[in-house]
């Protein structure tokens, strides 16, 4: 799934850090991402998201799930690292498939998380 960065992230080039990301643009994000663990859960069962290194990357060419990481991404973030998918990884079960609703639960926390290294990579690139 791809998108104009700067379009989804609300940004002119000569905007201030500290309007960055505006609340449409995260919503916007969160449903990449959920649309792209739907798409993963569907190609390789929902299972798959407890694969160790599986990451949530996202790029100037959008948002996707990978084991490797990109050079041009912006932010990462490993699914297993997340809040959400530890209470999954405390019940040990390798058959565990993930409730599809649950998914929208990742997905925001995964926004936010890349949300805040989106923040921290633009706030560091300000002059």
């Amino acid at each position: 799934m791809t998108f104009s960065l700067l379009s989804l992230l609300g940004l002119k080039r000569s905007q201030p850090a500290a309007e960055l990301m505006t609340s449409d643009a995260k919503r916007e994000l969160e449903s990449h991402i959920e649309a792209a663990l739907q798409a993963h859960c569907g190609a390789a069962g929902q299972s798959s998201l407890f694969a160790q290194g599986l990451r949530i990357i996202v790029s100037v060419d959008g948002v996707r799930i990978s084991h490797e990481s990109a050079s041009n991404s912006l932010a990462e973030v490993g699914l297993r690292d997340l809040n959400v998918m530890q209470s999954f990884l405390v019940i040990r079960d390798e058959h565990l498939a993930i409730p599809r609703d649950v998914l929208q639960d990742i997905a925001g926390e995964a926004a936010r998380a890349l949300v805040r290294q989106i923040r921290a990579l633009e706030i560091s690139a300000t002059p």
